[in-house]
């Protein structure tokens, strides 16, 4: 009996580390991982569109980017309002280790491969359908204010991408004050 009771514990036991472990992916702000605490893209970025450059356009009414600790890296959400009013919101995980990631919400692009080059720049590899169809740099500016994405691919429509976004971050409460 108790040999038949441990194999049906045990299943259990795992199943609810499992859901543990996944339902709460975000870290606390307690929490620290040490790659990735002093990372500048951390926090939420707001498009300049001003002073961005769209070919072949036309710029979105609205893009947001959102960079956070995630179990397995640093998550990064963006989200578009487009000219025409359409809306899209792309997500993936990456930990700047080159591996291919996992892209959703994108059209032009189903994998990416990040990888950091210093503290404030990353180059990006993006992958459609296992072919390479672009590449991206981000860089952060010294003060940590400004963030400048240059993007070249060839995208889903099969059009030639040329893009110079400028991104400023948005202020906390604390630095508000």
């Amino acid at each position: 009996m108790d040999t038949r009771f441990g194999r049906l514990l045990f299943p259990t036991i795992l199943g609810v580390a499992v859901a543990v472990w996944a339902a709460d992916p975000v870290l606390d702000a307690g929490q620290s991982q040490p790659t990735n605490t002093a990372d500048p893209v951390l926090g939420t970025w707001h498009l300049n569109v001003a002073k961005s450059r769209f070919i072949p356009g036309p710029a979105p009414k609205s893009r947001s980017r959102t960079y956070e600790l995630y179990r397995d890296g640093i998550k990064t959400t963006i989200r578009t309002v487009y000219a025409d009013g359409h809306t899209a919101f792309v997500q993936f995980v990456s930990d700047y280790s080159s591996d291919q990631v996992l892209v959703s919400g994108s059209p032009d692009a189903d994998m990416l491969a990040l990888k950091k080059t210093d503290q404030n720049t990353a180059e990006i590899v993006l992958f459609h359908a296992g072919k390479e169809v672009g590449s991206a740099r981000r860089v952060i500016s010294q003060d940590g204010n400004r963030m400048t994405i240059t993007l070249e691919l060839t995208n889903a429509q099969g059009a030639h991408v040329n893009d110079v976004q400028i991104f400023d971050k948005e202020q906390t409460q604390e630095q508000k004050k």
